[in-house]
């Protein structure tokens, strides 16, 4: 394969260099990133915002009794910081998380398989879904489970396909790994209390967990692509074409206002 004939992903000082042919993988899996991310940060900005409006409810109240103004509320501004109160659908986060995961997972087995057929992918098995999760999310390379050690050393593919199960289509629930709004030093505590034989995990675990997940298979890629230049055959060429089929033929395509006015 000739660098400058074939597709490539280059990984080097100066960033991720990918020829136009590849762009679609890159720019599915940033878009979904980018709508994840967005979805997590909700309830932050939401207690921004309340903070806020409370100020502003506050100031107001007080410019209101020391002025001659005669101005009544058709509704007492305290509801305003009660509508923004914001409980967080940790299960829903989780479900996204882990359609996320399977998607990651989806453009693997097409790239090791050499396949885009629809069938041979979603019917994966159990262990090729656990070869996936142990090679990139519980990867010593993986930048939550460097900084989880413990945590990580006690979690499993199984478990953590487990508690996929569980949430998605309540099958082969996995109890010795559960959900938690947060992950903090009261949890810590008692997670120690079970000598680390119950685990959880957060949204925020998890989105960081297949955010460096999704980079090493990059590297990966990347890697190949090397060798294959090296080597002056079309081994990367004829796998990573197979992912770009699987995305142009499956990724759902968000269409905005401007392209949809466009239609009628």
């Amino acid at each position: 394969m000739k660098e400058k004939d074939a597709p490539f992903i280059i990984i080097n000082e100066q960033g991720i260099h990918v020829h136009p042919e590849l762009i679609i993988i890159f720019t599915f899996l940033m878009e979904i990133e980018k709508e994840i991310k967005e979805l997590l940060s909700y309830e932050e900005r939401l207690i921004a915002i309340r903070k806020q409006v409370q100020e502003i409810i506050g100031a107001s109240l007080i410019i209101a009794e020391n002025t001659s103004l005669d101005f009544e509320f058709t509704e007492s501004p305290a509801t305003l910081s009660d509508k923004l109160k914001f409980l967080e659908p940790i299960r829903c986060e989780l479900i996204v998380l882990f359609a996320h995961m399977e998607t990651i997972r989806c453009l693997y087995t097409a790239y090791e398989k050499e396949t885009s057929n629809d069938k041979a992918i979603r019917t994966a098995k159990d262990e090729d879904m656990d070869k996936f999760i142990n090679q990139f999310m519980l990867s010593h390379e993986n930048e939550w489970v460097i900084k989880n050690k413990t945590r990580s050393g006690k979690m499993s593919a199984k478990n953590i396909r487990g508690l996929r199960n569980s949430l998605t289509h309540f099958f082969s629930v996995d109890k010795t790994l559960g959900i938690v709004p947060e992950y903090d030093e009261l949890m810590d505590k008692v997670v120690k209390k079970t000598n680390n034989k119950v685990q959880a995990l957060s949204p925020k675990d998890f989105e960081e967990m297949l955010t460096s997940a999704a980079r090493i298979l990059l590297k990966k890629w990347a890697s190949d692509c090397q060798k294959s230049i090296d080597d002056k055959n079309d081994n990367f060429l004829q796998k990573i074409m197979h992912v770009k089929k699987l995305v142009e033929k499956n990724a759902a395509h968000v269409l905005h206002r401007n392209e949809v006015s466009d239609l009628v």
